[in-house]
């Protein structure tokens, strides 16, 4: 591609685009040479037709610049979302009047207290604990464990008939304590990490010859 000035345009490896009476040109070059570009390739979404001598070429903000930043933005998003699993914070537990013959159970927060802040359905779907658990089946004769293409089991049969329909839980850390004063039981629900006053739950030490494990499958009968 001949320009009137190359050294207008940045350095190789670039992209370059042009305007006039047809606009959406953009085509990466990999060299220069004097006022032409070498190693000249159309990029995806540039319509297939030629532009005429006194078009205008110049550096400006393509469509794969934007696809490029698209992609970085949910590369990094993945990235955040993986460091809040590994942070998700101690969101609370349940409180137990044992003195009271009603069945009725108390959210409460990590301090204990029942002012609950509000969080939506995506703060859970996140949180290590919660947005961990898989639905998946477990082949009866191999022991062999499929997944489906999300968290509800998408692709999967799950009318038992190719499986046992299992799900997939996180190992988690608990932390329980009674009031002698008030009658008052709580427990606590922690991310899959220690935290002051919590214990790994006894369930994760049910298989596994009785080492901890990471993750078991549950499922009905």
């Amino acid at each position: 591609m001949s320009v009137v000035d190359a050294t207008k345009l940045p350095d190789a490896p670039n992209i370059v685009c042009l305007s006039g009476s047809v606009s959406g040109g953009e085509f990466r070059y990999t060299g220069k040479d004097g006022n032409n570009l070498t190693g000249v390739s159309t990029l995806i979404g540039t319509p297939s037709t030629t532009w005429a001598i006194g078009t205008y070429a110049f550096r400006g903000i393509a469509a794969y610049d934007v696809t490029s930043l698209q992609q970085r933005s949910s590369a990094v998003q993945s990235q955040v979302d993986f460091l809040a699993q590994l942070n998700s914070p101690i969101i609370g537990g349940v409180e137990w009047d044992t003195a009271s013959t009603s069945p009725t159970l108390t959210r409460i927060d990590a301090a204990g207290g029942t002012e609950l802040e509000s969080v939506d359905t995506t703060f859970f779907d996140k949180h290590a604990v919660f947005g961990t658990r898989w639905r998946c089946v477990r082949d009866r004769s191999t022991g062999l464990i499929s997944y489906g293409a999300n968290a509800r089991g998408d692709g999967l049969t799950l009318t038992g008939a190719l499986g046992d329909v299992l799900v997939r839980k996180q190992a988690y850390y608990a932390k329980t304590e009674f009031d002698d004063g008030t009658d008052l039981a709580r427990f606590w629900v922690s991310p899959p990490r220690p935290a002051k006053g919590f214990t790994l739950h006894p369930y994760w030490y049910m298989r596994n010859g009785g080492a901890a494990s990471p993750t078991m499958h549950t499922g009905g009968i």
